[in-house]
């Protein structure tokens, strides 16, 4: 387009209007895009205020044409595209493009946007997240935040995203808070159930809420009985929609705070959706949830044994095999607490909740 700036045309590009913006961490800048395609190597803003602001968010109209501000990285990209340190970043209306081409060599293995400093501040409203080829996964997080940067979305969507083993977003929480407001995540898939599409690691202090999102259609280590048992991807303890690992052995209640939220048709590998991990049975208070739909949530070791006999047949499992027979696993299609004794520390944790999904629908490991 013409107004859009490429690599090729470098004072049109997003990079450039950074580098030379007149701004400080006390006075921001706002940046204008007129509707086009950006195709950009990388952004930096170090200790500074940006907004990245699109007229509106688009999507394609036909097979050639499409209306917004559409920001790609470059085919040859081997670096974090969005790098904020300790400054603050604000991204509205614009469509963003991960690109996971695999033509000239690997796909990078660098965040797409990396957050670094507990004195950084993102803001992100309106945007969408997609990716450039619909058949390839991604090797990295598309958002990875450091410990202790403040985050708020309102009306965010990450759709038909496809992950190796890693989370579509990662935060680190301690000191700031986190606010995720009206985002959605749809057909989220990560091929190795090693985490769900959000991951929350949470430290000694600060807050995390997700308030009015949604979880649609979720995968996490999709189980395929036409294929042979993977220890790689079977038996780890993981929700296709959340992971929330907690660090701290008695960190306050209600500090991580699930609510108006829908988790849907997720599928995942001893939970359906969520699963918690803490370090001691009283750490699981830390969450919360109040008022939030479970729909048709499964987890694929409900399922596993049905397979059994075709296994022993094909010699994939028995006497005979290196790899034994599994047994059936503790699961909760909705929720999975991976740790043992908590289940005094859960009363009180549901409040104005309902599941529509299989029983059991809450599970513990004991």
């Amino acid at each position: 387009d013409i107004l859009a700036g490429s690599q090729g045309s470098p004072f049109r590009t997003i990079a450039y209007a950074v580098q030379t913006a007149p701004t400080s961490r006390d006075q921001g800048t706002t940046l204008s895009l007129a509707d086009g395609s950006y195709s950009e190597k990388s952004i930096f803003i170090l200790g500074r205020t940006i907004g990245i602001q699109g007229s509106g968010i688009y999507y394609k109209i036909n097979a050639t044409r499409s209306i917004g501000a559409l920001v790609t990285q470059t085919n040859n990209l081997r670096e974090v595209f969005i790098s904020v340190y300790n400054g603050v970043l604000s991204l509205s209306t614009v469509t963003l493009t991960v690109n996971n081409d695999r033509s000239g060599g690997d796909p990078s293995q660098h965040h797409f946007i990396h957050l670094y400093g507990n004195a950084g501040e993102v803001n992100i409203s309106g945007c969408k997240f997609v990716q450039h080829n619909p058949l390839l996964s991604i090797s990295s997080e598309v958002i990875y935040s450091e410990k202790g940067t403040q985050i708020t979305f309102n009306d965010v969507s990450f759709d038909s995203l496809i992950e190796e083993k890693y989370p579509v977003i990662n935060f680190l929480c301690d000191r700031n808070p986190v606010l995720i407001q009206n985002t959605r995540f749809n057909n989220i898939v990560i091929k190795r159930a090693t985490v769900g599409a959000v991951r929350i690691d949470y430290w000694q202090t600060g807050s995390v809420s997700f308030d009015g999102c949604s979880w649609n259609w979720g995968s996490a280590g999709a189980y395929d009985p036409n294929t042979p048992y993977s220890y790689d991807t079977k038996g780890s303890a993981i929700g296709a929609a959340m992971l929330v690992q907690l660090h701290n052995l008695n960190p306050d209640t209600n500090t991580i705070e699930i609510k108006n939220s829908l988790f849907n048709s997720n599928h995942g590998e001893n939970s359906g959706a969520i699963t918690i991990k803490g370090p001691s049975p009283e750490s699981v208070q830390a969450v919360t949830f109040n008022t939030v739909r479970f729909e048709n949530n499964y987890c694929f070791f409900e399922h596993f044994p049905s397979n059994r006999e075709q296994m022993l047949a094909a010699g994939i499992w028995g006497p005979n095999s290196e790899k034994p027979i599994p047994k059936q696993q503790v699961h909760g299609h909705d929720v999975f607490v991976d740790a043992t004794g908590v289940q005094q520390y859960l009363v009180g944790r549901f409040t104005r909740c309902v599941s529509y999904s299989a029983s059991p629908q809450i599970a513990w490991r004991n």
